[in-house]
């Protein structure tokens, strides 16, 4: 049977393999583990732990959604990777973490622009940076994108990652046109940090089963097993995400289950 956020939030101590009590044995602790939570705009907040090893399988993944195509192709030159990044920060978001636990390890220069500040300290934190990443939320990024419009910023990526809200096709081209950059759109939430992504350079959005075991049941909810993260196992989690044109047979670039599109999440769908 599938698993849901309600099954999840009464068993937590009961999924989590990494659960140890301090020696005062006041509050539960988490050993070697991360937690990362949702921003419970669909409700009351959800936590989930990740592993070590599973935040580094996500980091190598970047490198490869980097290069399975378009224009603009990393190299090793372009390590220690540059790159500003655009959304809501905090303590506990995924992107936050993948930034500051995950991406720093590998000397990765990061500059985080907060949504909440003021668009001249924007200006004034890029400075001269030239990135070859930006990445963010797709309303923080379209920011970045009238920023350069209108001549305050001069940014030159190789590669422009948004994740966290739906991509709208016109600002994917606007943002290819302007940033002359390659555009992907990543898919990945608090219970799986990596589902799959979608690009400039082909249609719809490829899930990657060698990350995660994905079904759909009759209402078209996207339902995840990942296989990477065993320090906080979710077998059939059904999420509220709608997705429409489920096909393991599509006949495109990658040879991983295809969606055409994200149709929404079923609190918000009217």
């Amino acid at each position: 049977p599938c698993i849901t956020k309600e099954d999840v939030r009464k068993n937590f101590k009961e999924i989590a393999t990494t659960l140890t009590q301090k020696n005062d044995g006041s509050k539960d602790a988490f050993s070697r583990s991360f937690v990362v939570h949702s921003s419970g705009s669909t409700g009351e907040p959800m936590r989930f732990l990740y592993g070590e090893n599973a935040l580094a399988i996500v980091e190598a993944n970047f490198v490869r959604l980097s290069n399975l195509g378009g224009k603009n192709r990393i190299r090793w030159k372009d390590f220690p990777i540059q790159n500003i990044h655009a959304a809501s920060v905090g303590t506990g978001y995924a992107s936050s973490l993948l930034l500051t636990s995950g991406l720093a390890k590998y000397h990765a220069q990061c500059i985080l622009l907060k949504a909440s500040d003021p668009l001249d300290k924007w200006v004034e934190t890029i400075g001269h940076m030239q990135p070859n990443y930006i990445s963010g939320y797709p309303s923080c990024v379209a920011i970045l994108l009238d920023l350069q419009k209108k001549g305050l910023i001069c940014l030159h990526p190789l590669k422009v990652i948004t994740g966290g809200e739906p991509l709208r096709s016109n600002l994917k081209s606007e943002l290819e046109d302007v940033f002359q950059a390659d555009i992907i759109d990543f898919y990945g939430c608090c219970e799986s940090l990596l589902i799959g992504a979608g690009s400039s350079w082909y249609a719809g959005m490829y899930l990657f089963d060698d990350m995660n075991y994905t079904e759909t049941d009759a209402d078209g909810h996207l339902i995840v097993t990942p296989f990477y993260n065993p320090t906080f196992p979710l077998i059939r989690y059904r999420l509220d995400d709608l997705v429409q044109g489920f096909s393991r047979s599509f006949n495109g670039p990658l040879s991983f289950t295809h969606i055409d599109r994200i149709v929404g999440r079923d609190e918000d769908i009217v």
